[in-house]
């Protein structure tokens, strides 16, 4: 089941919190803020591996929010795109968000260069839903 909607609107929760993250090893600390805007729920829940569809326009991403919110952009209406099945993967997971944030459950390790990635991020939040690994840089 994929509902765009019921996610965008537990994800809407978030907009007003910003989580004060401090992390400490070896006698040393890493604090920062993490906050979330709908511009990044575009990104979180996979909108951009959606290729050519006239529903999403990748340059519209507060709108494409909002109308997720608003009902007019549904599963339904991107499920035909290649990109779908990690689009619903992420909506699965991204529902959770404030879950997972909230939760004592979280590890933080991220070295970008041991893994090949080339992702740049100082921080790698692994927290799980399911029996899913869910992985947030």
């Amino acid at each position: 089941m994929c509902n765009l909607k019921e996610t965008a609107e537990a994800f809407s929760k978030l907009l007003s919190t910003e989580y004060h993250i401090i992390i400490g090893k070896k006698g040393r600390l890493t604090e920062f803020n993490l906050y979330f805007s709908k511009e990044h729920f575009h990104h979180l829940s996979g909108l951009q591996k959606i290729g050519d569809n006239p529903h999403i326009k990748h340059d519209n991403r507060l709108g494409i929010f909002d109308e997720i919110i608003a009902g007019k952009i549904t599963c339904d209406s991107l499920i035909a795109n290649i990109g779908f099945p990690e689009v619903k993967k992420r909506i699965t997971h991204l529902v959770a968000m404030e879950e997972l944030m909230d939760s004592n459950s979280l590890v933080f390790k991220y070295r970008n260069n041991n893994n090949g990635s080339q992702i740049k991020a100082k921080c790698l939040l692994v927290s799980t839903h399911g029996d899913n690994e869910i992985y947030s840089f």
